[in-house]
């Protein structure tokens, strides 16, 4: 661990949020760590991967991609580090991952198995509250995408629909998809969809393409 970075790397860790130097110092003699490096188109790690480890990205930019199964609907967005890798699907029901994650500059990843995780939960009650804390987030934030009023123009349906999707609710995102799946998929007539698409982009909100669309800031679309 003192080859990587002593301390501040595991400092940057959720998991670690408040340990004391002391503590650190203890993880950081006794926890096998499962450090990587990515060149850029490198996967990360990929839809349907077992989730097996917390993984964290420590260093770099990546690309996180959500698709549906049938390829019809494909949404990319960029994420800086430091960024954690779906941790809520390290335990539950479905323990795979539901995104791809690609390296789009050199990368630095950071892994703790999850024996690894038990153990350390085990022993540091702060871990073990900071886990929840983590994975807690994560569903409430699901939970409240649920219990949302319902959207009231085609306009906030379309926001709904791609915040839903996006890894992160807030930055650049790149959307592949037809218009006739986007609004099968929002109920929408073609007329309503094109109509609230155009005037979107006449807003600066987003910009339209052949087969897929291009969002600036993803957060300026959900004011």
């Amino acid at each position: 661990m003192n080859d990587i970075g002593s301390y501040e790397k595991l400092m940057t860790l959720p998991l670690f949020m408040g340990f004391s130097q002391s503590d650190l110092s203890l993880v950081a003699g006794q926890t096998r760590f499962d450090f990587r490096k990515y060149e850029p188109g490198e996967i990360i790690a990929a839809k349907g991967m077992s989730c097996d480890q917390l993984r964290f990205l420590s260093r770099g930019e990546m690309k996180v991609v959500s698709e549906s199964e049938d390829k019809g609907f494909r949404l990319e967005e960029m994420v800086s580090a430091p960024q954690l890798l779906q941790p809520e699907r390290l335990y539950g029901l479905n323990q795979r991952l539901t995104k791809t994650f690609f390296a789009q500059t050199t990368c630095n990843t950071m892994g703790l198995h999850k024996r690894e995780v038990a153990r350390l939960c085990r022993e540091f009650e702060l871990a073990r509250l900071n886990l929840v804390n983590i994975i807690a987030t994560r569903a409430q934030r699901a939970q409240d995408l649920l219990c949302r009023q319902s959207p009231r123009s085609p306009r906030e349906t379309i926001a709904l629909f791609l915040e839903r999707h996006s890894f992160l609710p807030s930055g650049r995102k790149t959307v592949f998809v037809k218009v006739r799946r986007l609004g099968e998929e929002l109920h929408l007539s073609r007329r309503d969809l094109s109509a609230a698409l155009h005037q979107m982009e006449a807003q600066g909100l987003l910009r339209l393409y052949r087969g897929r669309m291009e969002i600036p800031a993803m957060e300026r679309l959900l004011v």
